[in-house]
């Protein structure tokens, strides 16, 4: 499986996963690749620069799973969910 990947997007690849280990050095090196992916995953579905997502996960959660009652690195809840659906319909 042969996945291509431009200099721009390695570059900053480079750079959040370099930002995460700076601020969270527990962190595998297998955890912090799963955070980058999802990052660029959402980046590219939702046309969001994916320094934003990073920026705002750092602020919302500092990468954390586990700051509940909310769900995600993003800090979603089920509430918040339901009123960005009623709002955009």
């Amino acid at each position: 499986l042969e996945v291509k990947v431009d200099r721009g997007e390695l570059a900053k690849r480079n750079k959040i996963k370099g930002f995460i280990k700076l601020v969270k050095p527990k962190y595998s090196e297998s955890y912090i690749a799963k955070i980058v992916d999802a990052i660029f995953k959402y980046s590219a579905k939702y046309k969001i620069d994916p320094y934003i997502i990073t920026t705002t996960a750092y602020v919302e959660s500092e990468f954390s799973m586990k700051s509940g009652p909310c769900i995600g690195i993003m800090q979603g809840n089920a509430v918040n969910r339901q009123f960005a659906l009623l709002k955009w319909f």
